[in-house]
């Protein structure tokens, strides 16, 4: 409070853009983004400033890169680091000086993605006389650190982010220990090396951080729930999770958070799932664009949801959208048409077959891109639906579909047959029904249809086996109730009732069995009878 005072007395340009340089390394600790707006009010007119020495622009752009860096704001960071880049190339200012500003744009580069630019970066330090020890030199390691992470060099990371903490922790760099402390045992954590992330988690949590630096803590929790999740150690896990997210509602604290997406996109499920700070959850979850994993999770506030088994219905941002006139039906067509082939990579030509087979080429291309426009503008997103190369692919991040998400539980689950009952729950009936007229989702129905029914005989077989005769009567019913023209539901449904020595229902069973049988095969009742009969005879 002091120093804000102060600089609201006229002196020396020199002194009061290294005093708002430091205002920036309080705020990134404090999370205090009031206090960053103050530095740049107070440097910002000042930059032009004859008066200003090389060195001292350089440092605060450096010093304003990294507060924008360090909450996520990208663009603004490299404008920043442009600015510092001129002056170094400008002044011929020595390496040391811009080691901080070359380190910080690498940084940056890594966390936007461009990770050809951080390597590239990286190599541009690495040629820097930089001393053994010291700031400069563990932001090196550190930059070797997390692009070695997201190229998949695992160990290289680890080794080199270890680097980087032990520099930090005999210089005495508290802010550098905790920051980099944390992102390495979240590396540990990743590369299942929980024996370090463990030891590094635990000093962390036994420092002493008082009042200004306080929104650490929640971010190591956060890292310390991933651990316990990852051993498989759900209750500790849970008790991590709601201190983290807890600690979470401040936006100081939260903005940490956003470095952690990994950890986000496997402990935010669980927190939506078990009803921890749910409604913080979501938050975070749109703040940042977190992806849940696995990605098929029905509950995570996607975008867009689309439902195709049992109905078909249309949510954005969890409503359904409100037509200004009549529904919108060929429009509808194509997205349903784009799911039925599979939603990924779907070329053009068979998008117009199937749904303008009566117009010749070029009046059919037309047809679809002015469909596919208005569908773009229904859906609200234009990147909900790519168009590249002559192929329209759902955004898996934007659009949640329901026949995916079967389809991607089927396939996790397969050595986990107790797991199937996820996947069972989200089939509610055939794909697409009221397209029953329509040849082009015959497949996927057809497909979709063929793997439910194997995973409720699975199931269903497993509780049997297991005598649990009660949820294997539920569970078959659930599949009559989703099919109900699946003659296996109806036979494991009587093996269950019979065992049960509920005889009654049993009967009742063989007659809806009988009827079914009759509508499925095209042949009357008593023949229907008969071919059951010697069916059950048969076993």
């Amino acid at each position: 409070q002091r120093v804000l005072a102060l600089l609201k007395e006229p002196f020396e340009p020199n002194l009061k853009v290294a005093a708002a340089s430091m205002l920036h390394a309080y705020s990134n600790v404090a999370m205090d983004l009031e206090v960053e707006r103050i530095a740049i009010s107070i440097a910002r007119p000042l930059l032009v400033s004859k008066e200003l020495s090389p060195k001292r622009a350089l440092f605060y752009w450096t010093a304003e890169g990294y507060s924008h860096y360090v909450r996520g704001r990208y663009a603004e960071a490299f404008a920043c680091f442009d600015a510092a880049d001129a002056i170094v190339g400008e002044h011929g200012i020595q390496h040391i000086n811009a080691a901080s500003t070359i380190t910080g744009r690498g940084l940056c580069e890594r966390r936007a993605g461009l990770l050809d630019l951080a390597e590239a970066t990286t190599r541009r330090t690495e040629a820097l006389l930089l001393p053994a020890t010291g700031q400069p030199r563990a932001r090196l390691q550190l930059m070797q650190a997390v692009v070695a992470f997201d190229r998949g060099s695992m160990q290289y990371a680890i080794e080199s982010g270890l680097k980087a903490y032990k520099t930090y922790d005999e210089g005495g760099f508290f802010n550098g220990l905790v920051t980099v402390g944390t992102v390495v045992a979240n590396m540990a954590i990743a590369g299942a090396r929980f024996d370090i992330a463990e030891g590094i988690l635990l000093r962390l949590r036994g420092e002493k951080y008082g009042a200004i630096a306080e929104n650490y803590v929640a971010a190591i929790v956060l890292n310390q729930a991933w651990l316990e999740h990852r051993r498989g150690n759900a209750s500790l896990r849970d008790v991590f999770l709601r201190e983290a997210l807890q600690g979470a509602w401040k936006e100081g604290t939260r903005v940490r958070f956003h470095w952690y997406v990994n950890a986000l996109s496997e402990l935010l499920p669980v927190a939506l799932s078990q009803g921890i700070e749910a409604d913080l959850a979501v938050r975070i979850a749109r703040e940042f664009s977190v992806l849940p994993q696995p990605a098929d999770v029905e509950a995570w506030p996607w975008p867009i949801k689309v439902y195709t088994l049992g109905r078909f219905d249309l949510l954005i941002d969890g409503k359904t959208p409100e037509y200004s006139r009549k529904m919108p039906r060929k429009v509808l067509a194509l997205l349903k048409a784009v799911v039925a082939f599979g939603g990924s990579g779907v070329p053009e030509q068979k998008l117009m077959s199937a749904l303008w087979p009566e117009e010749d080429g070029d009046a059919a291309h037309r047809s679809l891109i002015a469909t596919l426009h208005r569908l773009r503008k229904l859906l609200g997103n234009a990147r909900a639906i790519r168009q590249a190369g002559g192929e329209l692919t759902l955004d898996p991040g934007i659009c949640w579909v329901d026949a995916f998400a079967f389809e991607s539980r089927i396939e996790r689950t397969a050595p986990e047959p107790h797991q199937l009952e996820k996947a069972i729950d989200l089939y509610r009936g055939v794909f697409l029904a009221q397209e029953e007229d329509a040849p082009w989702a015959v497949p996927a129905r057809e497909r979709l249809r063929a793997k439910f029914i194997r995973a409720v005989a699975r199931r269903a077989s497993d509780m049997e086996s297991a005598q649990d005769h009660e949820p294997a009567v539920a569970l078959y019913l659930r599949g009559i109730e989703a099919d109900p023209l699946v003659e296996n539901f109806y036979q494991g449904l009587m093996r269950s009732y019979d065992r049960l020595n509920r005889r009654t229902e049993a009967a009742s069973v063989y007659r809806r069995l009988r009827q079914t049988l009759s509508i499925t095969l095209g042949v009357q009742p008593s023949v229907a009878s008969q071919l059951l009969f010697d069916s059950l005879r048969a076993g």
